[in-house]
């Protein structure tokens, strides 16, 4: 064995993640990501990750309501529910990059309390969606990969998901919410 060689491979990425820019989006108050871990060229799973800050526009019903805490945390949770329930449904049912509507997954992450310490509190959505590279005879005879350019199918239809995404009311700030790109 020579101890010397040294066996140059080039060790590449299977999966690829994007950082989207906020003006393509129409929404200056989050940070969008899109991806797959997936092989790039043919993913069969994508995702799309939104992060943002939130905090309540009108704290003083704290001081009136019982429960406050608990009332915004649930009314929160509603809307969270409602993006993939309501706004994406019908883009979603019968989406031919998309078929699999019912194994798609959409989950959230937020702190129980929103209303703790009167301070912002981060939240993470994520769409992970299933392609049609599923279906091993398109993933064998026309595969569609993830590439950041206007000219990739995927790409688009990503983009016009998060885009209905960062429309939402809830995120546009206009219910009992206000969002912010950072904490402070």
């Amino acid at each position: 064995m020579n101890l010397n060689y040294e066996e140059k491979t080039k060790i590449e990425r299977p999966g690829r993640e994007i950082k989207l820019d906020n003006a393509l989006l129409g929404n200056k108050n989050v940070t969008v990501r899109i991806g797959s871990t997936d092989n790039k060229n043919c993913p069969q799973t994508v995702y799309i990750i939104i992060t943002f800050w939130v905090d309540i526009k009108n704290k003083d019903r704290k001081l009136t309501m019982l429960n406050f805490d608990q009332y915004i945390s649930k009314e929160y949770t509603k809307e969270i529910k409602k993006i993939k329930k309501t706004y994406l449904h019908d883009l979603l049912i019968a989406n031919p990059l998309f078929p699999f509507y019912y194994e798609n997954t959409f989950t959230f992450d937020f702190p129980e309390n929103i209303n703790y310490n009167d301070k912002r509190s981060f939240t993470t959505l994520e769409l992970s969606l299933h392609t049609i590279n599923c279906n091993r005879e398109v993933a064998l005879n026309t595969p569609y990969s993830l590439k950041n350019n206007s000219s990739c199918v995927l790409y688009n239809e990503i983009i016009k998901i998060a885009k209905v995404i960062c429309q939402t009311d809830l995120l546009k700030g206009k219910l009992d919410f206000k969002i912010y790109k950072t904490k402070k």
